[in-house]
């Protein structure tokens, strides 16, 4: 069992992984490895640590699989796979099937599994066991944890857009996080990550966006937090189910 001192170690360091390495590793491989592999070199890097880490200080269970009532699974998908309809169907219309390749395939799995291991595989059971098994307390920092590894953008996008989309990306890994916590199936949520962000990859180039106004990211702020208190009160909910199923079967 962790000490308080380790789970609170193990924490700030899943916290600082993801931005750490892709803010300083393209530095150290810019004249080794091609631009375009840089992403796929980042996240297998980050993969590597975060199961070294593991394996050394950790010990936290890593459950890729699970087999056992797959339907109930995908029930517990269904808030998350909504909002990814929601959010990435206009882009996934304007998808070009003529740019994806196995590199863009190899870097957007690698995306996916290197921030699903870090942020629900590893970052969720230390805040459960931090926070004496308090589920959505532990969804909640995992979340929060998965919204800072996205300050690293700031180098590249202004920091009120940054700033949006950390609160996009906490509200949606609250529901992430919560499918994790519910299934113990780290595919899924792997799943949902690269359904997510495939079509970035494969969208076809158009012409330049305008700047949005103040108005439009004062109302987009609003719309998110919206989204993120509404997720939320989905995650207790699917929480406090799966909690009741749970006791149920362990009843009979």
């Amino acid at each position: 069992m962790l000490t308080r001192k380790m789970n609170w170690l193990g924490i700030i360091v899943n916290f600082l992984l993801v931005p750490t390495v892709l803010a300083g590793f393209p530095y150290l491989i810019r004249f080794a490895v091609p631009q375009r592999y840089g992403q796929l070199a980042d996240d297998l890097v980050i993969v590597i640590i975060a199961l070294l880490l593991n394996h050394y200080f950790w010990q936290v269970k890593l459950q890729l699989f699970n087999r056992k009532k797959f339907w109930l699974q995908l029930l517990q998908c269904l808030p998350a796979i909504l909002f990814l309809l929601f959010s990435r169907f206009t882009t996934w219309l304007q998808v070009s099937w003529q740019k994806l390749s196995l590199r863009i395939l190899l870097t957007v799995l690698f995306i996916a599994l290197a921030e699903e291991l870090i942020f629900r595989g590893l970052l969720l059971p230390l805040s459960l066991s931090l926070t004496h098994n308090h589920a959505f307390a532990a969804v909640l920092i995992s979340s929060i944890g998965f919204g800072v590894a996205h300050l690293v953008n700031v180098f590249n996008m202004s920091a009120t857009i940054v700033f949006l989309q950390i609160i996009l990306v906490v509200a949606t890994g609250i529901l992430w996080g919560t499918v994790y916590l519910t299934t113990h199936n780290l595919s899924l949520t792997i799943l949902l990550h690269i359904c997510d962000d495939l079509p970035l990859f494969l969208v076809k180039s158009g012409g330049s966006l305008s700047a949005p106004n103040s108005h439009d990211l004062m109302l987009a702020a609003v719309i998110y937090l919206g989204l993120t208190v509404l997720f939320c009160g989905i995650a207790m909910i699917q929480i406090r189910l799966a909690h009741l199923n749970g006791h149920q079967h362990s009843q009979m």
